[in-house]
């Protein structure tokens, strides 16, 4: 008589660390929040900053000069008279 006992809904195991929302077995992501599997390996890596970000930052007192040192060269050229303008 147990015709109707597998249900529809997927096996629920895990739960998000970060949300607690009830998550299938094999996610990979969570729905409710912005979970994604092996996000803890993704922050726990440093991100060297490149030498020209760093340049970049500190050309950014002249508007557009950073932009131009990145390869932006239409923006840059165009950011440094209306930055001027307003400065």
């Amino acid at each position: 008589m147990n015709a109707i006992t597998e249900s529809a809904e997927p096996e629920i195991l895990n739960r998000c660390p970060l949300c607690d929302e009830p998550l299938p077995e094999n996610a990979t992501e969570c729905t409710k929040c912005d979970w994604v599997r092996g996000y803890r390996q993704r922050a726990a890596t440093r991100h060297q900053h490149d030498p020209r970000d760093i340049l970049a930052a500190v050309l950014s007192v002249f508007p557009g000069a950073g932009h131009i040192l990145k390869g932006y060269t239409i923006s840059g050229w165009f950011l440094f008279p209306v930055g001027v303008a307003v400065i």
